[in-house]
């Protein structure tokens, strides 16, 4: 006599079936970032940064990050959230931008706890 398996391991009745999906795991959110001015002409401001879309930092009003800072080109540098970091760009500024001290030449990963330099405020991201 030949036993039935049990039905867990009985193959479906009908190979047409369409594989059910039980339940999913919602993606993670990407992070925000914040941005602390902790000295300079804009010290005490703060600003987040979305991670959808490019935020530009500089003088110029049309900037989503504005800085009151002479010293800060018009349109000085932008971040932006990329292949699951933010990461730093800037935009040919006269006086540059550093981070952790280092000049940014190209693009810059940045890290929570980082310091950045744009002009003469010194600017502390946080990622959430």
């Amino acid at each position: 006599m030949q036993s039935t398996p049990p039905p867990a391991m009985q193959p479906p009745a009908n190979r047409n079936e369409k594989t059910r999906v039980l339940g999913v795991i919602p993606a993670a959110a990407p992070p925000t970032a914040i941005l602390v001015v902790r000295s300079g002409p804009d010290m005490g401001f703060k600003f987040r940064i979305k991670p959808a879309g490019v935020a530009s930092l500089g003088r110029d009003l049309e900037n989503e990050v504005v800085l009151d800072d002479p010293a800060a080109s018009r349109r000085h540098a932008e971040i932006e959230f990329k292949e699951g970091a933010y990461v730093l760009t800037d935009l040919g500024s006269i006086n540059g931008t550093l981070v952790n001290d280092h000049r940014v030449t190209t693009k810059q990963r940045l890290a929570h706890g980082d310091r950045i330099v744009v002009g003469q405020d010194e600017i502390v991201i946080s990622i959430m």
